[in-house]
């Protein structure tokens, strides 16, 4: 263990751990743009840097270990002069809104602006998008190169859908490669996005104010990812996943943007039962649950009378909630005795 002091405070620190783990596992906030826990440190952005005692230039405190002795400030004078300069030149040189109806979250950068006093400058920088799928774009104008979401895709998400093109940040033909064939939809990279270069098309537009957050395990297969339910004013508004988790942080497709059909104009309010023969093309009429029920008992009694129990099956939906699903099997087995249960959540 090291005794490190940061901001007049002493702390326990295990050898080879960062400055700013040591900082965000005592709750001491540090600004970040290109810091993942997941990855290696890049240092990329710099807005993370701190004083420490007997250096004379500010380090990145993402890539500096601590060792036993080390004083640390991170919020003297100097610290706070150099984030606001990062921040100045970062609002200066890419297209920033303060309030982006395309927006599902809230920007870092924007937040960051705010915390050190940076005006967002007026700007008619024109979107520049380079990536557009089913569910996300890709706005150049509004990156700042920290290089997250290439990182994710290729080190975490492993299908190198995205990467850098140029030779690197400062080269003027810097741009992004996109795969399509490679790329999965997950979303992930978007996930990590500390501006709004990188903005899902699937969720409802929100701001983070008045967000609340409720844990739950996907439904959709066996492997339990956890994930927070984002609502907002009585709307289900998006899906992130929970980092600290069986799935580190990440989500497929299904487990990020499967929970459109919750409020979707689309779904039936109430029972319908076909009016016409299998052979065309369906026609439905609006029923009574007590309708509904009465049609389906006597359905299901004529098969099991006439062919038996194992005659009917059942298929659980991902879409419906796990009590539901255990409901639907416990039926299955205990009321009708057929053991011909399925669910489209298993692997």
């Amino acid at each position: 263990m090291a005794k490190i002091t940061i901001n007049g405070q002493q702390y326990c620190a295990e050898q080879g751990q960062t400055i700013l783990q040591v900082c965000k596992a005592n709750g001491l906030h540090v600004p970040t743009f290109c810091n993942d826990p997941r990855l290696k440190p890049g240092g990329t952005c710099r807005i993370c840097v701190v004083e420490i005692e007997g250096k004379d230039n500010l380090m990145v405190s993402c890539a500096v270990p601590v060792t036993d002795g080390m004083v640390v400030q991170t919020n003297s004078p100097k610290v706070k002069a150099e984030r606001k300069s990062i921040l100045e030149k970062l609002v200066s040189e890419v297209s920033v809104c303060d309030a982006n109806p395309n927006a599902t979250g809230s920007s870092k950068l924007v937040g960051y602006a705010k915390e050190y006093g940076v005006a967002i400058p007026k700007q008619d920088k024109k979107e520049n998008i380079v990536v557009e799928t089913e569910v996300f774009t890709l706005d150049q104008s509004k990156c700042i190169k920290c290089g997250l979401c290439v990182k994710v895709t290729n080190n975490l998400q492993h299908c190198e859908a995205l990467n850098f093109k140029g030779k690197g940040v400062n080269d003027p033909d810097f741009g992004f490669e996109f795969d399509a064939d490679k790329c999965v939809r997950c979303g992930n990279c978007v996930a990590v996005c500390p501006t709004e270069a990188l903005v899902t098309k699937k969720d409802i537009p929100y701001t983070a104010d008045g967000i609340t957050k409720t844990q739950a395990t996907c439904p959709y297969c066996g492997v339990g990812c956890q994930i927070n339910y984002l609502a907002k004013d009585g709307k289900l508004v998006g899906a992130e996943p929970v980092m600290d988790s069986i799935n580190n942080g990440l989500l497929c497709v299904k487990g990020r943007f499967g929970h459109q059909h919750v409020q979707s104009e689309l779904r039936p309010k109430t029972p319908l039962i076909r009016t016409n023969s299998k052979t065309e093309a369906p026609k439905w009429r609006e029923a009574s649950w007590d309708e509904a029920l009465d049609l389906i008992k006597t359905k299901m009694s004529e098969v099991k009378d006439k062919h038996g129990a194992e005659a009917i099956g059942f298929y659980g939906s991902g879409k419906a909630n796990l009590e539901d699903n255990y409901m639907l099997q416990k039926f299955a087995r205990a009321v009708i005795g057929s053991n011909s249960v399925d669910v489209c959540a298993r692997l």
